[in-house]
């Protein structure tokens, strides 16, 4: 009689233990259309793009220089001075839409004649 419980006991154990491994999850549906909209919303914040004026390109670093100090006094957007060797760039501003760009580029060629807004460059945010 022992051994009979002995044997039902384990046979119980075993139906137990392979019950657990059968696992059922019941989702809402709409959670999937909430993590597609959010993946779209999450890709278009994860790369971005933003335009920047160029105000000078020139080998002499005085002369970039000079005018990244006289922008910084007329205007209240970042510069940016880059060599690449021996050529400096002078860059400016950080704008979201075209729009803003050439509203500030207007503003900016008053003062800095040879500026142009460049193509826009990607950034991950």
């Amino acid at each position: 009689m022992k051994k009979w419980l002995t044997v039902f006991g384990f046979l119980l154990c075993a139906y137990a233990a392979s019950a657990q491994n059968n696992i059922e999850i019941i989702q809402d549906p709409r959670i999937d259309v909430y993590m597609q909209r959010y993946d779209v919303t999450f890709q278009q914040e994860l790369i971005q793009e933003i335009y920047r004026v160029k105000l000078i390109d020139t080998y002499d670093r005085n002369k970039a220089y000079g005018t990244q100090s006289s922008f910084r006094q007329k205007f209240p957007y970042q510069t940016f001075l880059t060599h690449d060797g021996i050529k400096f760039q002078v860059k400016a501003g950080r704008f979201n839409t075209k729009a803003e760009a050439e509203d500030a580029l207007i503003q900016i060629r008053r003062h800095f004649p040879s500026a142009f807004l460049l193509p826009p460059e990607p950034i991950e945010n």
